[in-house]
């Protein structure tokens, strides 16, 4: 029974990355049923289970769930977040005959900041097995989807007949096209045209096209006043790189590459949550 509970599976619709520029259509009625079951995803549930008796000084918590990549890094983001320290782990995968899955098993040595255990074990349980269960779309949902966002980075399929556009928009620093070009080639993206600007201040609007001479003009005076000796108001500079790529089969890149793609800028540039802060 309690390996039919650790492969129970849900269906809830699946969450869908926002596009600003398209509003919300209502599926037409003569659609099958199985076109609209694309739409869902399906879950793979987390156990948790946390105790206070089986050690003297530490409480702990053991997690059982189907493995997955990233499983680590989610469960430390949901230790970390309640103000928890790990103070001994033990991490193991094995192959589950019965169920005909890796399932991974953890056990976590927890104590609060002041060094004391832990309280309140449901809710430990509860965020645990929220954070740490995995839902994942269809795959045709996964391949139909066409943008990607995450802070001021975004990737487009559909701003271009060929290539997919990424957005990156920072405060600038020294070294961000390289750090930027260097992980487009590290993931094996071919970049076939670029745009670079720098604002000051509250300056906005796109980048100018690289070999649009007139609008790198215009947008120099709006910068400088008219003058090339103009100082700017503010000093807090911001960096906006879009490039055109294609992925390393010649063509738009996928699902996986694109959400990769996200993650890794993510961390460069700090938009992703858990990278905000220290673990």
């Amino acid at each position: 029974a309690q390996r039919d509970s650790r492969a129970a599976k849900r269906k809830r619709p699946a969450r869908r990355a926002p596009r600003a520029s398209s509003a919300a259509v209502a599926p037409a009625e003569s659609e099958s049923e199985s076109v609209a079951d694309e739409a869902y995803e399906t879950c793979d549930l987390a156990l948790a289970s946390a105790s206070n008796d089986e050690h003297s000084e530490f409480t702990v918590l053991k997690l059982t769930v189907k493995d997955y990549p990233g499983l680590v890094r989610v469960a430390s983001w949901a230790l970390n977040g309640m103000g928890l320290l790990v103070e001994r782990a033990f991490l193991s995968t094995g192959f589950d005959d019965d169920l005909g899955v890796n399932l991974a098993q953890h056990e976590y040595y927890l104590t609060c900041s002041q060094g004391s255990k832990v309280r309140d074990l449901k809710l430990l349980e509860l965020v645990v097995q929220e954070h740490c269960t995995r839902c994942a779309p269809s795959v045709s949902a996964l391949n139909n989807q066409t943008f990607w966002e995450q802070g001021d980075i975004s990737i487009d399929n559909e701003a271009h007949p060929e290539c997919s556009v990424v957005y990156l928009r920072h405060a600038d620093r020294r070294g961000m096209l390289l750090e930027a070009a260097a992980t487009l080639t590290a993931l094996g993206c071919d970049m076939r045209s670029a745009e670079v600007a720098t604002t000051t201040g509250s300056e906005a609007g796109p980048a100018c096209d690289i070999t649009d001479l007139a609008c790198r003009g215009e947008r120099a005076e709006e910068r400088g006043g008219g003058s090339r000796h103009a100082q700017p108001a503010a000093t807090q500079k911001t960096r906006t790189l879009v490039f055109r790529v294609t992925g390393p089969s010649g063509g738009k890149l996928t699902y996986q590459q694109s959400t990769g793609l996200l993650y890794t800028f993510g961390l460069l540039y700090n938009s992703l949550p858990f990278a905000q802060s220290p673990a």
